[in-house]
């Protein structure tokens, strides 16, 4: 060292020692400087590595929402959006459906596997018997139940599950009866892959995704270090782990030990409202070695710095320091000049202390971008949530009537999508007066002591007059103001959003003071709008209904006042007018026929056009596919794979299909019904024709099948019989009469058999039923014009008394056995060729 000073300054103790402190504050300031740099630095690299866990956490949370979200959504159509579906439950709860049902059923359930892409999916009935399922479940999975919502629980086999159990009611509707209950397994495949994809988390970071089992334990999904489910404790040495803190509602960051007794960095957070707690962890050693490696920057640059010094001290120090000891001035301007240069130095760490604040104010703004995101993806999904119940409250008020209940819910449902305190919505009527007002926030004694408000006069009255949205930020500075009525609570912020739809004001929305006093926001305003204009159209939509109610009311008085003046004459002309009725009833099902199979030809023909142009776009949608790879443009790229996404063309191609296919299903099925009706109907066949009473049967069968088909099964055993000489239109009257009656004396369920033969020249039918069967004394006159057993307006007593004189007119008669409670039955007995004599003799 001496000679180091020596070489340095010369041999003068004096200069020595000058030079020995010169080069002490030389390194001193190298070191700190070293030191800050270094520290801001690694402060710097910290806060990143930190917000990147907490940003993955985020992500990793939504995703968990959505893929949970989407297999509830896809478990509720099922159950209560899919008509079909529902129509053959119904069948199945109400004893009418059978094997073919419940094969249908596996069919379709077949094709919403396939298109949802679920593992698997079962159907059970109200007893829990399985009526149908498509695709296997997994034998015991590794499974936690979520805490909502209910019947939900998460699986784990070679990859995340979701298993949800929802009923399905009558009409899916909410308050229909329940007929069944819908099991679905469906694959998370995005949040497999999400899960155990690391990037960004290094070598060592991993994902932990946990549900409570008690106070003490928790089983946790496989991670990245453990691959397969494993229980763990909550605490260690007595303090919570942080999945522990997730499982108890808290998020938060913090380093820690793991169960490796390794230092870790954990960012954890509740998923949701499920009940599972959900942690991203990294190990600190991994997260320090950028740190490190900063680090041998910074040495070999302050080693530079300090033989860049040593190399300044040979050359222009040493000269200066001997000659300040020669001359006290020139010593005073040398150590000017060192204490300018240690300035400069803390000027420069004054430069990057600056730059960062700068750095931490660029990541605070992009956490507040974050939080704001999020926020407005909460907003959305509140509002999408508002506008379903508001739909909710539309069809409860379309049904009841209940203006007041429907007013509550929509101010309840703003006042939580907009985090407001009070809440008022007013209805006017058509002649501007108040018709109804209702307030939330405010308990129900301070309501009574305010009494009416005077809507129509200060803001509330300009809100509605002025008809549009209105935001004010202080109520009192605002000159439309007459300030609050006694008893009223105070408010300082203000929206008022008109309710209508077009040019039509129904009344206006009000809604006060968001939480922690904070004033009401764009977004606020732009969610109102929208809310107004979709309750405007509930209420215009409410006004129609009531309108033709009292229209209805009207007519149906009247109706019931020419009933009364006609019912004499009526009762005299029953019998010609029924003979009529059935001529008429012949003539219009002809005529319907005839003028549907000209709209369903053109709908058929459409039907086929639309396929072709159909599977033209989207020819032309798989050209586009293929010219992708030739875009250069990122920016368009993207957009176009937005949009491909959005629309979800593969599920498009596979729906269309199936719509095209059960629209022709429905064509074919309109042209079988229009063909019975002509069928049933022969209006343009006067004259005697030979014709096959089996079709007749079937297609009469067909026409009264809606009426039978819930309590009754028909059983059909033909013989073989020859084409008959009749009048086919008044036979399908006498065997519609017949299956009518045995369907009316069937009275919760029972059978009803067809049977038909050949004897001689003669053939017989015959129908019998299960029923409740007729009295003795009834049966001598059970074909007597007008006589029926049936309540006062629900028979004419004219359908077995036509039916007697059409076999009569056809040269046949009737025979009819009958036993209480064992059923009845009729056997109509015609001959194969009219003007032959045949010698009967009827019996009962």
């Amino acid at each position: 060292m001496r000679k180091l000073l020596d070489v340095l300054f010369g041999t003068e103790r004096e200069e020595r020692r000058i030079g020995l402190l010169t080069i002490a504050i030389l390194v001193l300031t190298m070191l700190v400087t070293g030191g800050v740099i270094f520290a801001v630095l690694a402060q710097q690299l910290r806060a990143e590595l930190e917000n990147g866990l907490v940003r993955i956490l985020h992500d990793r949370t939504a995703l968990f929402h959505h893929e949970v979200n989407t297999g509830i959504d896809i478990a509720s159509s099922i159950a209560n959006r899919r008509p079909h579906v529902t129509k053959l439950m119904s069948a199945i709860h109400d004893g009418s459906g059978k094997l073919e049902t419940r094969r249908e059923i596996g069919r379709v359930l077949n094709t919403i596997q396939r298109d949802q892409k679920s593992s698997a999916i079962a159907l059970y009935d109200v007893r829990g018997d399985l009526v149908a399922s498509s695709g296997e479940f997994l034998r015991t999975p590794f499974a936690v139940s979520l805490r909502h919502p209910e019947k939900t629980s998460l699986l784990w086999r070679d990859g995340y599950y979701l298993n949800v159990t929802t009923t399905m009611r009558l009409n899916g509707a909410a308050d229909g009866a329940e007929i069944g209950t819908v099991k679905l397994e469906y694959p998370l495949a995005d949040m497999t892959r999400a899960f155990l994809n690391y990037h960004g988390l290094g070598e060592t970071g991993e994902i932990a995704l946990c549900a409570a089992l008690s106070a003490e334990q928790m089983s946790c999904f496989p991670t990245r270090h453990r691959p397969q489910p494993f229980d763990s404790a909550r605490h260690v040495k007595g303090t919570p782990t942080p999945l522990s803190e997730a499982l108890d509602g808290k998020k938060g960051s913090v380093a820690t030990l793991d169960y490796r007794e390794h230092e870790v960095l954990d960012a954890f957070q509740p998923a949701g409202d499920s009940g599972l707690g959900m942690a991203v962890k990294i190990d600190t050693a991994e997260l320090t070695q950028p740190i490190r490696a900063h680090f041998l920057w910074i040495a070999p640059f302050l080693a530079t710095l300090l033989a860049l010094g040593f190399a300044l001290l040979r050359w222009q120090v040493g000269p200066i320091v001997r000659e300040m000891v020669a001359s006290r001035s020139r010593l005073k301007q040398s150590h000017d000049e060192v204490l300018a240069s240690h300035a400069a130095l803390l000027n420069t760490n004054q430069a990057l202390m600056e730059a960062d604040a700068k750095v931490r104010e660029v990541e605070a703004d992009n956490d507040r971008q974050m939080n704001a995101l999020a926020d407005a993806n909460v907003r959305m999904a509140l509002f999408y949530a508002s506008m379903e119940r508001v739909r909710e409250a539309d069809e409860s008020l379309t049904k009841n009537g209940e203006m007041e209940a429907f007013c509550h819910g929509i101010v309840s449902n703003a006042m939580s999508l907009t985090s407001a305190h009070y809440g008022a919505l007013g209805v006017f009527g058509a002649d501007g007066n108040l018709a109804s007002f209702v307030t939330e926030g405010i308990d129900a004694e301070t309501r009574t002591r305010l009494g009416n408000l005077p809507t129509g006069k200060g803001l509330l009255g300009a809100f509605y007059h002025e008809g549009k949205i209105v935001r004010v930020d202080d109520i009192a500075a605002d000159p439309r103001a007459c300030g609050f009525p006694p008893n009223h609570p105070p408010m300082k912020s203000l929206i008022g959003v008109p309710i209508g739809a077009g040019s039509t004001n129904h009344g206006v929305l009000y809604l006060a003071d968001k939480d922690n006093g904070v004033p009401f926001t764009d977004n606020d305003e732009l969610l109102m709008d929208m809310l107004g204009m979709e309750i405007g159209l509930v209420l215009q939509r409410y006004d129609l209904l009531n309108t033709l109610r009292v229209t209805n009311q009207t007519l149906q008085t009247e109706r019931e006042e020419q009933r009364v003046l006609i019912t004499r004459l009526e009762e005299a002309q029953n019998q010609l007018l029924q003979s009529e009725k059935m001529a008429s009833i012949g003539q219009l099902a002809a005529g319907v026929a005839h003028e549907i199979n000209n709209p369903i030809g053109y709908v058929n023909s459409n039907l086929g056009s639309l396929d072709t142009y159909i599977q033209s776009i989207f020819n032309v949608v798989a050209a586009y596919e293929l010219a992708e790879n030739a875009i250069t443009d990122s920016t368009a790229l993207s957009s176009v794979q937005a949009a491909k996404q959005a629309a979800d063309l593969e599920f498009l191609r596979e729906d269309i299909s199936a719509l095209m296919a059960e629209s022709r299903d429905g064509i074919t099925r309109v042209k079988k019904i229009v063909q019975d009706l002509k069928d049933f109907s022969h209006v343009d066949e006067a004259e005697w024709q030979w014709t096959d009473l089996h079709s007749g049967i079937d297609t009469t069968l067909n026409i009264v099948w809606n009426e039978l088909k819930y309590k009754t099964e028909v059983i059909k055993e033909y013989g073989n019989l020859p084409e008959v000489n009749c009048f086919p239109s008044q036979l399908n009257q006498v065997f519609m009469n017949l299956l009518v009656n045995a369907g009316h004396a069937i009275e919760t369920r029972g059978t009803i058999t067809i049977r038909t033969g050949a004897e001689g020249e003669r053939v017989w039918v015959e129908i019998a039923d299960s029923g409740k069967g007729i009295a003795p004394e009834h049966l001598t006159r059970i074909f007597e014009p007008f006589f029926t057993t049936k309540p006062v307006g629900t028979g004419t007593g004219l359908g077995l008394s036509l039916s007697y004189g059409i076999i009569q007119k056809h040269n046949g008669h009737i025979e009819v056995e009958s036993v209480i409670g064992n059923g009845t039955m009729f056997r109509v007995w015609l001959p194969v060729q009219q003007g032959t004599t045949i010698n009967l003799s009827p019996r009962q």
